[in-house]
């Protein structure tokens, strides 16, 4: 017994040890594959394989370029490469001097400040630039004149570098750190199994991948949202007045105490500061952020499946979510939606486990984080706020002789969630004199918006205006369809749904778990008894609470589009998704729950699974990558 916790230090130093090998090896593994397989010149003209854009120019198959147009520009994207060195090489001597200025694109959007400008002298018929291995995602060459162009290469670079192998490093530390807190966990109902912690990572990773695949401002707002991030990022403090507001609508993200986005980017923004400058490994830093409210909102999930469905169906629910594209999506890129949707899941959990355990100090706290963190989020995930209110009077009405107690649980909440929420909300009144932001954002949208997006233009335009009834907007203009559809899965600006295979299939699944839903509700209210209410008190406040904070932000976003500002947009309801997703898993397991032998459960919850799975897949596969 005496050795035990050597043999623990023991082991402790050997996974160090081997996470320091590992970190090497699999930094040696892709300087090699990079070196000797990827690496080498890039033929960029002619035929290179990338994708080659002619703004102004025209061409010839004998590589005569004549300008067209004013600004002429030569572009080839997708080179995400790090060039060292790049090679510009005539057909034909210059008759005079040739401008040429070669601009990469590191992130965002081509600049003065990332270009190089150089000449070819009369007679000459190449020229080279050194880029020194700088990260390049696209090209542009803007080259004076009329040429013939023999061949454009550029020249790879591959570096071994230290700061891939710390940062690798400190990945796998943070993984046994990880471990380690949960192997130290006591044995409860809701403990991650280690093929359920494995299958958490995967999807935080599955998260991240989501989030670095796309260019800036592929998703909704992201343009605006980014400016805030990058301001506070770059400045280190909130913007104030118009610092912001250089955008169509005029006003800024950081007119209103719901930033929560913004805050959770700024450690990562400036974590890979340390190691690049690279415009858009600070865009992937900022979304980090949304990847990580992803990962705590599958955890809390994860955990309170297991406490209300019995197993296996209890993975139904996990899949419905982790798995659910336009989930993945919002996890994607930076947004307050997924942010409420974590503090949503929280308060679901600490319900759960009311319920499950009674009223006590450690839910309490977890239940005024979810508050805080919904408060500073979105307003439309406000309604779980409520209910918990609800939840906690009906509480202190029903249990005449723990009143005291609970009330003081109430005051523990309160002080709680005000600490989380107090400095966004004293800010927004100290410097902007309005507390919600409504008002001030109205203002300055008055002032710097463009015409067309100017409030009181758009205020005359909204569909109560325009005297159309809402049962009209709800189903003649296609309202819900969208709503429906954008819950599932539609990236970019709106733009790119997923495909409709994914979506019909998703309501076959939600209309059998309606189904199965009034199935029990009628198989129950046969057996309503006073005896009945009472002993199981604690389940119907829980219910009806769940169902009220699911109707709330539907409720919200309709009046919003028709009475404000028509958004068809499945995110705006989405902090209903952790109720959605229980009673999804509940009405599975009481139709699988059927089925007397284990393993045909089994096998019909992992067919259940597996089908979200190809979702999922065609949907990233199908439809988010290529768009």
């Amino acid at each position: 017994m005496n050795n035990s916790p050597q043999k623990k230090k023991l082991s402790f130093l050997t996974l160090i040890c081997a996470s320091v090998v590992l970190s090497l090896l699999l930094n040696v593994s892709v300087f090699l594959v990079q070196r000797f397989v990827m690496g080498g010149d890039i033929l960029l003209y002619p035929s290179g394989g990338y994708e080659t854009e002619l703004l102004s120019y025209s061409a010839d198959e004998n590589g005569n370029f004549t300008i067209t147009g004013e600004d002429p520009q030569l572009i080839f994207r997708n080179v995400d490469s790090c060039i060292g060195h790049i090679e510009l090489k005539l057909g034909e001597p210059a008759a005079q001097d040739i401008r040429v200025q070669l601009y990469y694109m590191t992130g965002g959007d081509f600049s003065e400040e990332r270009s190089f400008v150089d000449f070819i002298p009369a007679g000459g018929g190449s020229l080279g630039f050194e880029l020194g291995g700088i990260k390049c995602g696209a090209l542009r060459f803007d080259i004076d004149g009329d040429f013939q162009l023999e061949g454009l290469r550029a020249e790879r670079t591959v570096s071994l570098s230290i700061n891939d192998i710390l940062l690798t490093e400190l990945v796998f530390l943070i993984a046994l750190a990880a471990y380690g807190i949960w192997r130290s966990l006591p044995e409860r109902e809701d403990r991650l199994s280690f093929g359920e912690l494995v299958f958490w990572l995967l999807c935080s990773g599955y998260f991240f991948v989501w989030s670095c695949t796309k260019p800036y401002n592929y998703a909704p707002d992201e343009y605006m949202r980014y400016s805030v991030s990058k301001f506070i990022f770059e400045n280190n403090r909130l913007p104030v007045g118009a610092e912001t507001t250089d955008n169509p609508w005029g006003f800024s993200y950081a007119q209103m105490p719901t930033m929560m986005c913004n805050f959770l980017g700024y450690i990562p923004m400036k974590l890979v500061s340390l190691f690049t400058s690279d415009d858009y490994a600070l865009v992937v830093a900022s979304r980090f952020g949304s990847v990580i409210c992803g990962s705590v909102c599958l955890l809390f999930l994860m955990k309170l499946s297991k406490l209300m469905i019995k197993k296996p169906f209890h993975r139904i629910m996990i899949a419905f979510v982790a798995l659910m594209p336009q989930f993945c999506f919002l996890c994607s890129y930076i947004n307050n939606d997924i942010c409420a949707l974590c503090g949503a899941a929280m308060i679901l959990y600490s319900w759960v486990l009311i319920i499950k355990e009674g009223w006590h100090s450690s839910l309490s706290v977890i239940m005024a984080l979810g508050i805080g963190i919904c408060g500073i989020s979105y307003y439309n995930s406000y309604g779980w706020v409520l209910m918990s209110v609800i939840m906690l009077l009906s509480y202190i009405i029903i249990n005449k002789d723990d009143r005291k107690r609970l009330f003081k649980q109430g005051l523990l909440i309160s002080g709680i969630a005000l600490a989380v929420i107090a400095f966004p909300f004293v800010r927004q009144y100290v410097v902007f004199g309005d507390l919600l932001g409504f008002k001030v954002t109205s203002e300055y949208g008055e002032l710097y918006a463009m015409e067309s997006l100017k409030p009181s233009v758009r205020r005359a335009l909204t569909i109560r205006a325009q005297g159309i009834p809402l049962w009209d907007m709800l189903f003649g203009m296609g309202w819900l369809r969208t709503v429906y559809k954008s819950f599932i899965g539609v990236f970019g600006y709106m733009a790119y749904p997923v495909h409709p295979v994914v979506t019909r299939g998703y309501f076959l699944l939600l209309c059998g778990m309606a189904g199965i839903m009034v199935y029990i509700i009628v198989r129950n209210i046969k057996n309503i008894t006073r005896e009945n209410i009472i002993k199981e008190y604690r389940y119907i406040i829980f219910y009806v609470c769940l169902i009220g904070s699911m109707v709330i932000p539907v409720v919200l976003s309709i009046v919003y589009s028709y009475a404000n500002d028509y958004q068809a947009q499945g995110r705006y309801i989405y902090s209903m998704m952790p109720g959605l997703a229980l009673f999804f898993g509940l009405a599975y397991s009481e139709l699988f729950g059927k089925i007397k032998n284990i393993r045909v459960q089994r096998a019909v919850t992992a067919a259940l699974c597996g089908v979200m799975v190809i979702f999922n897949g065609w949907a990233f596969f199908g439809t988010y990558l290529p768009s």
